[in-house]
């Protein structure tokens, strides 16, 4: 069964990566973190259904909250991300 479940693991995440890589040549999503395979961390996405002006202010946004949350992750011992 576990056999099973890896396997259907693998093919939907084939399914959506085709299916991202549709959407995102579309211009319907964008990437603004690609994903760390070693580390198990998904890739972060933004809907794009907003004019430009509010799809910048959306990304800057969303820029910052990911900032902040990898800074807030940081070992106390590591060195910052940001100055």
């Amino acid at each position: 069964m576990q056999r099973l479940s890896e396997k259907n693991m693998k093919s939907a995440i084939r399914r959506l990566s085709v299916t991202a890589k549709k959407l995102e040549e579309a211009g319907l999503i964008k990437c603004i973190r690609k994903a760390d395979i070693q580390r198990n961390i998904p890739a972060k996405w933004l809907l794009m259904l907003g004019d430009d002006e509010e799809n910048r202010a959306v990304e800057a946004w969303a820029r910052r909250c990911i900032a902040h949350k990898l800074e807030s992750d940081r070992k106390p011992w590591q060195k910052p991300l940001m100055p």
